[in-house]
């Protein structure tokens, strides 16, 4: 299975002194002892994660040396969100890169805490034919969506990490 992870919940998953990491801890273990990637791509996307969070970005170049993030074409990916900017000028949608990221990658699964956000990650014609909404991770209640049935053809083979490379994971 695979994941987008908002940039607003990537303290809450990696960070073990934000508050809220218990309700995200679920999506670190996934990653670090079970079959998750992350999904990344797209201009917007790959700025945030690795120019708004810098603390980030080792935990980030680590898990991508070991396979387990999956880069999806960044072109694809801006071209989507150009066209998903144009179909919503609603200034609640303010994440039209992750929608286009989801509608690209088909991912099955994101985690983010911006509820604002839901309608349109659920909204089924923002996406590609044949492509549907994915389900949203926002708490610990949620984890059973950790899981191989929703692993996107573009997270294959699946991985699992080294102990070594698992305990460096957390900031």
């Amino acid at each position: 299975m695979c994941i987008i992870i908002d940039t607003n919940t990537l303290s809450k998953v990696f960070k073990t002194t934000d508050k809220k990491h218990s309700e995200f801890k679920p999506v670190l273990d996934w990653i670090k002892d079970g079959n998750g990637k992350i999904i990344v791509g797209g201009t917007t996307f790959n700025n945030e994660i690795l120019v708004k969070v810098q603390w980030f970005v080792k935990a980030y170049q680590l898990l991508r040396q070991c396979g387990k993030v999956v880069e999806i074409d960044m072109r694809k990916v801006d071209k989507q969100e150009a066209w998903l900017k144009k179909q919503i000028t609603d200034d609640d949608f303010d994440d039209p890169h992750i929608v286009a990221l989801i509608g690209i990658s088909g991912c099955k699964l994101v985690c983010t805490g911006d509820a604002r956000s839901f309608p349109y990650i659920q909204n089924k014609k923002l996406y590609p034919k044949g492509k549907v909404p994915p389900s949203i991770y926002t708490k610990a209640s949620n984890k059973q969506l950790l899981c191989d049935s929703n692993l996107a053809p573009c997270c294959l083979p699946k991985l699992k990490l080294s102990k070594t490379t698992k305990q460096t994971l957390t900031v």
